[in-house]
C-alpha cells in the first residue's frame, strides 16, 4: 500500500473546474469538439510505500496445548487410558485435555 497526497491546485476561475474543464457539465468528448480532460494522477506525491514482510507467509506458531489437542484423537487419548488405571496421577498431556473438558485436578484434602 502507499499513501498519496494531492498537490494543491490553483483556485478555479468562473465556469472552470479545478481539473481545467470548462462549462457546467464539462466532461469533454469528441462529439462536441472539446478536448477530453481525464482525472489524471498528476500532482500526486507518493509519501509511503509498504512492502510485505517475509514472515507474513508463514503459518502462525501453534502453542503446546494446540499440538496436544491435535494429536489426541478428538480429545480422547491419552486421557481415557490414564483415567482407567488405578494411578493417582495423570501425565501432563492428559491433564491438559482434562482441563479442556472442564475437569479440575485437586489434591487429596483427606
Amino acid at each position: 500500500m502507499f499513501a498519496m497526497t494531492r498537490a494543491r491546485a490553483p483556485l478555479a476561475r468562473a465556469g472552470e473546474r479545478r481539473d481545467g474543464a470548462v462549462g457546467k457539465h464539462a466532461t469533454g468528448g469528441a462529439a462536441r469538439g472539446t478536448a477530453r480532460v481525464g482525472r489524471a494522477r498528476r500532482g500526486l506525491i507518493v509519501t509511503n510505500v509498504a512492502t510485505p514482510s517475509k514472515g507474513s507467509s508463514d503459518a502462525p506458531k501453534r502453542s503446546k496445548v494446540e499440538i496436544i489437542k491435535e494429536n489426541s484423537d478428538y480429545l480422547r487419548h491419552p486421557l481415557i487410558a490414564e483415567l482407567a488405571t488405578e494411578a493417582s496421577f495423570i501425565s501432563e498431556d492428559a491433564a491438559q485435555l482434562y482441563k479442556f473438558h472442564g475437569g479440575d485436578q485437586q489434591d487429596d484434602r483427606g
